[in-house]
This record gives C-alpha cells, sequence and structure tokens, in this order.
C-alpha cells in the first residue's frame, strides 16, 4: 500500500506493515476500537520514516488459534491509509504471515472487511455449522 504525500505532490510513500510496538499500541486500539488481549498480535501499517506519535496509516489485529492457524480478528486503514476495503492491507498481512510459522488465516466478515473481500484475496467459505461466515485462507 502507497501514500500520496501532500506535500510533496506525485510523490508516492512505501509502506510497511510491522509489528505494533508496546509504545504504540494506543494510537492502534484508538484506530480500531479495540483493546488488547492477551495473546493477540497487533500489526501496524506505516511509513517507516514517520514520527513515532504519527497514527498508522492501517492496523491488524491477530490471534493465534492453534500451531499454525493465525485468526484475523480486525483490518482497519486509518485517515491516511485511504478510501475503500482494505483490500492491499489485507494483502500485506498475507504477504507477511507467509514468513511464519502460520499455514492458514482465518477471519469472519465485517462492516470493514467484507466476505468479496476475502474472497478476492484467496479465502474460501469454510462449510461449518458453528461459524457459517467463516472464510480460510491457506498460505
Amino acid at each position: 500500500m502507497h501514500e500520496v504525500d501532500d506535500a510533496w505532490p506525485g510523490q508516492v510513500v512505501p509502506m510497511v506493515l510491522r509489528r505494533t510496538p508496546p509504545g504504540r499500541r494506543g494510537l492502534s486500539e484508538a484506530m480500531t476500537g479495540l483493546e488488547m488481549s492477551p495473546g493477540d498480535v497487533w500489526w501496524e501499517l506505516v511509513d517507516p520514516a514517520a514520527l513515532a506519535d504519527d497514527p498508522p496509516a492501517g492496523a491488524v489485529v491477530t490471534r493465534p488459534a492453534g500451531r499454525e492457524l493465525t485468526h484475523v480478528i480486525a483490518v482497519q486503514l486509518g485517515d491516511r491509509g485511504g478510501d475503500g476495503p482494505p483490500r492491499d492491507l489485507l494483502g500485506q498481512l498475507i504477504a507477511t504471515l507467509r514468513g511464519t510459522q502460520a499455514r492458514a488465516i482465518s477471519m469472519i466478515p465485517d462492516e470493514r472487511t467484507s466476505a468479496e473481500v476475502l474472497l478476492d484475496a484467496g479465502f474460501v467459505r469454510q462449510e461449518d455449522a458453528s461459524s457459517p461466515d467463516l472464510h480460510v485462507l491457506v498460505l
């Protein structure tokens, strides 16, 4: 995902998805409306050259669901992350998780990340009566 800097028209700022440092979790919590729970992994989409107190362009909350499954709790773009669904942010998360021990990602669609966005990213809807909206992507 890239952001256009208004101070430099036409310049693209490269963004990086990284684990949210403990001192910045408040910024991501404010963006998502969620609070940190034990075991949650917070990710932030940032300009690596930004100031330490600049809000992230996007935030993701994941939770390990077993040794090789990661469940996505929330995907949220901030004011600088652009309009529309968080397709690029979800794509960066998928690419990042491919470099971990995770072998699958699960997510239930919500108002920010629709089933269509998940299907476009390669997720498959699971036929599971206990969680009928669960979508899974095998890495």
